[in-house]
């Protein structure tokens, strides 16, 4: 009778351990599965970030389509100095460490980028090397990749970003912004090379004409205005 016992004890233990790993290797599955797609918290942390709470809402959405989540473990660089890189990063969850190399060899940690962080958004116009590492300093860290190659695709995003680091942009229509970020083409200079050679004194005078003629357009409108 008492073997009996022991029996059906041991087999309800037995099946008990079984559910609970059943149980847990569900669970490791779930979060697996969100590792790679972006869950209402991840969207309200992005909204927050300053970078992005500029864009329109409509903008906002394709965003959020073009936007790659990942999930990295403690110590993996997802930037490295000096490579060439042309992708902004988010920090949904978890932290990173920024790290500069200096000539001599000696490395030293210089930020921490905690959940709601991101960095490299004039990558996402020019690309360029990284001018520090960044790796992961928690247990793991769930981050968001935008590529340059996706905004570049993406007119109504590239066109955006343009405008909003050209303050003189800002002043014209919609339809004059789109005909001139249209023709906008990235270039890259080495060290000393010339970007704007010296211009004519032609030139020069001919814009200064240009300016004075329009000014006195200008006064005769106001006067025009005034005198009606």
């Amino acid at each position: 009778e008492k073997d009996k016992e022991k029996d059906k004890n041991e087999k309800e233990n037995n099946e008990e351990e079984k559910k609970k790993a059943e149980e847990q290797k569900q669970q490791e599955e779930e979060e697996e599965n969100t590792d790679h797609i972006l869950s209402e918290s991840d969207l309200n942390t992005i909204k927050k970030i300053p970078f992005f709470a500029q864009f329109p809402d409509d903008l906002l959405e394709k965003v959020k389509k073009l936007l790659k989540p990942s999930v990295f473990e403690k110590e993996k660089f997802i930037a490295q100095q000096g490579e060439e890189d042309s992708s902004l990063w988010i920090i949904l969850s978890g932290s990173a460490l920024v790290q500069v190399t200096e000539e001599s060899g000696k490395s030293r940690k210089v930020a921490i980028l905690e959940s709601g962080s991101c960095f490299g958004e004039l990558f996402l116009l020019y690309g360029g090397k990284r001018s520090a590492s960044i790796y992961i300093s928690s247990d793991k860290a769930k981050c968001a990749q935008l590529t340059k190659f996706d905004v570049e695709n993406t007119p109504s995003i590239r066109n955006f970003l343009i405008i909003a680091h050209a303050p003189l942009l800002q002043q014209l229509t919609q339809e004059e912004q789109e005909k001139i970020t249209s023709k906008f083409k990235p270039m890259q200079f080495t060290r000393s090379e010339v970007v704007m050679g010296v211009i004519p004194q032609t030139e020069v005078d001919r814009s200064r004409q240009s300016f004075d003629n329009l000014s006195t357009a200008s006064e005769q409108e106001s006067n025009c205005s005034s005198s009606s």
